[in-house]
């Protein structure tokens, strides 16, 4: 309240009123013209001083109070293994978005394993894709040492899971098809993998629509819902999990068991 330069100086000339009306109620003469002036003036300034001090103590108790609040849930986040929450998967204005700490994330991994899975995953692998530089840099890095580091779980094109879940996300609307991004993945998979002359990328198909997308990395996890959605993007929140959080751990179990039965790609 006192960051307003006005408001402070209303504050301290109603204190300097008070004070002059209790001074002049001690030494000013016995008549009733003082006497009225020490009572106006008294009764204006404390009208204004008293309702500044408690909306300021007001103010302070309820920013104490909302802090509190705050660095409960941050506490609870953490003892949740809650690294960060982003709004969306999506770019924005702020530094600190979702798909600039998560190609942060892919530059300080490289030559650590990765684990994804996603429907299309086309968001990674494709050439119009945010992160295709990532990848390019991580296969191009990694091909040198020989080391198969990426895992990469799509959705078969051809599944029925898949083709009803493309129903019913276009809903009508002239968006790729959900097969077609899928093709368009392994085939950019294969380039990568031949241009870097060896297969970095393990890429391998399952029949089931997954219900999130995800990227594993040793130390934490970015995880989204895929919730079915006629618009695009579909603004999903993005949560990070470290790795020694129970989430984490079913997540990575998740994968695995979905690996073990996936079919892999030619």
């Amino acid at each position: 309240m006192f960051n307003d330069p006005k408001i402070t100086v209303v504050f301290f000339l109603s204190l300097t009123g008070l004070i002059i009306s209790v001074v002049l109620a001690t030494l000013a003469p016995v008549t009733v013209v003082w006497q009225l002036v020490t009572v106006v003036l008294g009764t204006a300034s404390s009208a204004v001083l008293f309702p500044l001090s408690a909306g300021y103590y007001y103010d302070r108790f309820r920013q104490r109070r909302e802090g509190e609040s705050i660095g409960q849930v941050f506490r609870e986040y953490s003892a949740g293994g809650i690294l960060k929450i982003f709004k969306d998967r999506e770019e924005d204005e702020h530094s600190d978005n979702a798909q600039s700490n998560l190609r942060g994330a892919f530059d300080s991994h490289v030559g650590s394993e990765i684990r994804m899975i996603g429907v299309s995953l086309r968001v990674f692998f494709q050439p119009i894709g945010p992160f295709y530089r990532n990848m390019e840099h991580h296969v191009s890095t990694v091909a040198a040492g020989k080391q198969q580091t990426i895992k990469a779980l799509v959705c078969h094109p051809g599944s029925p899971e898949t083709l009803n879940r493309a129903r019913i996300e276009t809903a009508g609307r002239h968006f790729p098809g959900i097969e077609q991004d899928i093709e368009k993945t392994l085939e950019s998979i294969r380039m990568l993998n031949d241009k870097s002359g060896f297969p970095v990328i393990d890429c391998r198909t399952f029949s089931s629509a997954p219900y999130c997308t995800m990227v594993l990395f040793g130390d934490k996890c970015y995880y989204s819902p895929n919730i079915l959605s006629s618009e695009a993007p579909a603004r999903l929140p993005l949560i990070v999990f470290a790795s020694h959080s129970h989430a984490y751990q079913v997540l990575k179990k998740y994968f695995d068991h979905v690996w073990a039965e996936s079919t892999p790609v030619n």
